[in-house]
């Protein structure tokens, strides 16, 4: 049988290395066997067993499939109990140079194919050492192909001792004559240094990509990764000093300034980046040389990597594509940009501005001519008659503040804040304040009577001195009108309605019990012409009985707290309004204490808001509350 890596001397296993890859070793069974793969794969997919001739205790291994002795392979030696790449006892190097023996075993049952037939000669017997010495030396060939001896062994010959022939049985040992089997290299025996120094080239390994890429902008970063061997083990071994690399290109530039400095990833492994951008040389050779040195001795070894313009290592079959594409469109404007359009652009050597005939510019009238123009316009007529005759005859701003005192009176308005009337004081009116329908209707008759001229007969324009403006009379307007269709409706002359539970003045008044959720929540007056701070949307609303509210204390605990919802609009003359509202669950309001009829306002509410983008308080609210009892019915 042909073997190759060998002879050892005890079973075991060999792994072998990638002599164009330290890193990896040869995967010879398992998933993608037979295949070069890294030190993190499976050991036991990666050993070959070391295979004993006979019983001569001589043991080979061979080379894995798809190899051949074309390049110098290093080979790790374990014994049996080898479970990791770690543990290997040696590394040995077999190259071209040393030929495949072909190792068979010379034994009492194979010496009749050998012409030592008959002869007695038992294995490893001082004869069987003569023999095979007698073939070394060519001295078996005779007549007849075979060798006569006396009768009996070797052992018993009683003939005459031949000078030397004692001395050199005595040196000749079985396991000296065994070892001459490793003389079966087909050439020169390496001596001791020689093998020590291969041995030495190949401790050190070291991993550089085959590509560096040049970006067309930024920068890209590559590992180089330096490994060092131990001389006896075979392991990782740690060096005197952090060791060295270099850099180089090509035509001998040091580019050194682009490696990072080393790290230590583990024992004898060390690992440097290497970077590079745009302005690093294309198509040009770096070449690492990294210096190890271990017990004062310097151990160098080098790589190559080649730089390649990442643009071309990055073109796709898309931007092949993409650029068949814009040659085609480049032709189609070729063909539409003809030379008589090209020389049409020279007419783009001055600006459009000053080919353009100059114009005239002409002063507009006077402040003193528009004023005496306006005050024409007024006096002329429009269709309808001047202008100024329909402000002939207007009511005096005293006529239109009674009617409206008038209409105030009459829905219970309370005048407090402003003169403006607001929405809720026309569909929430008191109920300890309830006008009579005649004296409703009264106060809006006045007001929409055509003759006092306070409205148009849309009721959109004002017609009086500046009191007030004009979307507040709309809606008055508008409300009124639907007053006097609800009034014209009652069959008696008294208004009765059901009460809000907050009145204008902002006391609360509600009832145990009941619900004041989202399509009635608690709305307290609004606050028109706000000038507060602009509040958070959620504030809290807390409630306690005036009692504990007015003894001496820096706060109070609240009987109830909820959320509430702070809402600021813009009105039409550019002020704001605040308006609270508050949903109250039938629990909550139950759970709150009642007053005696006499005793209103045992409770105290408070508004606290936060100011927008701060951790301010600000309190736009606080006044009394009732809770009045519940009739179960």
């Amino acid at each position: 049988m042909a073997k190759e890596f060998g002879p050892y001397y005890a079973p075991g296993y060999v792994a072998v290395y990638n002599p164009a890859m330290p890193g990896q070793v040869r995967q010879v069974s398992g998933t993608g066997s037979p295949a070069w793969v890294t030190e993190s794969a499976t050991f036991t997919e990666c050993r070959i067993a070391l295979v004993q001739v006979g019983a001569t205790g001589v043991y080979y291994a061979d080379i894995p499939a798809g190899l051949t002795f074309d390049r110098d392979y290093s080979v790790g030696v374990y014994d049996a109990a080898a479970t990791t790449f770690s543990q290997a006892l040696s590394v040995e190097t077999y190259g071209p140079d040393v030929s495949p023996t072909n190792i068979t075993q010379v034994d009492g049952s194979a010496a009749a194919a050998q012409g030592l037939s008959g002869l007695g000669v038992a294995y490893g017997s001082v004869g069987y050492i003569q023999v095979n010495l007698a073939r070394i030396a060519g001295q078996l060939v005779t007549a007849s192909g075979l060798v006569t001896f006396p009768a009996g062994t070797i052992s018993s010959y009683a003939g005459g001792d031949t000078a030397g022939t004692s001395a050199l049985l005595a040196r000749v040992t079985a396991a000296r004559a065994g070892h001459l089997d490793n003389l079966n290299t087909g050439g020169l025996i390496a001596t001791a240094s020689q093998v020590a120094a291969l041995y030495n080239m190949s401790r050190v390994s070291l991993d550089v990509p085959p590509q560096l890429l040049v970006p067309v902008a930024g920068t890209k970063a590559f590992a180089v990764t330096a490994r060092l061997y131990d001389a006896d083990s075979g392991n990782m071994a740690a060096p005197d000093a952090t060791p060295t690399l270099a850099a180089t290109l090509g035509d001998g530039t040091d580019v050194s300034a682009r490696l990072s400095a080393a790290s230590l990833v583990s024992i004898g492994v060390y690992r440097w980046t290497y970077t590079s951008d745009s302005a690093h040389a294309v198509n040009d050779q770096v070449r690492f040389d990294v210096t190890f040195v271990e017990d004062g001795s310097a151990t160098s070894q080098g790589a190559s990597a080649f730089t390649v313009a990442a643009m071309a290592a990055d073109f796709t079959a898309q931007d092949r594509t993409d650029l068949l594409a814009t040659k085609t469109d480049a032709a189609g404007l070729r063909a539409d940009l003809t030379t008589a359009r090209a020389a049409n652009l020279d007419n783009l050597d001055a600006p459009i501005l000053s080919r353009m005939p100059t114009f005239v510019y002409t002063a507009p009238p006077s402040a003193a001519t528009i004023s005496s123009q306006v005050a024409a316009d007024l006096a002329a007529a429009h269709g309808n008659g001047a202008w100024g005759a329909d402000l002939t005859g207007l009511p005096t701003t005293t006529v239109f503040n009674t009617a409206i005192g008038q209409l105030q009176a009459a829905i219970g308005y309370s005048g407090v804040g402003d003169d403006t009337i607001k929405e809720q004081d026309l569909r929430r009116p008191k109920l300890d304040e309830v006008a009579t329908a005649s004296a409703v209707a009264t106060a809006a008759a006045i007001l929409l009577d055509p003759a006092q001229k306070l409205f148009t007969s849309t009721g959109g324009e004002v017609r009086s001195e500046g009191q007030p403006t004009q979307p507040d009379l709309a809606y008055i307007h508008t409300s009124l009108a639907a007053i006097l269709g609800k009034v014209n409706q009652f069959g008696s002359s008294t208004l009765t309605h059901v009460t809000s539970p907050v009145k204008a003045t902002g006391e609360i008044e509600i009832v145990q019990g009941d619900d004041y959720l989202a399509a009635n929540p608690l709305t307290l007056p609004s606050i028109r012409n706000y000038i507060g701070p602009q509040l958070d949307t959620v504030v809290q609303f807390a409630v306690m009985t005036a009692s504990d509210y007015d003894k001496a204390g820096a706060s109070a605990t609240a009987l109830l707290q909820v959320e509430a919802t702070a809402l600021a609009t813009t009105e039409t003359d550019g002020t704001t309004t605040l308006t609270v509202t508050v949903p109250l669950t039938a629990a909550q309001t139950a759970a709150l204490p009642s007053s005696p009829l006499q005793s209103r306002y045992n409770l105290v509410y408070h508004v606290l808001g936060t100011v927008v983008g701060t951790e301010d308080n600000y309190s736009p609210y606080i006044g009394p509350m009732t809770v009045k009892r519940r009739i179960a019915v």
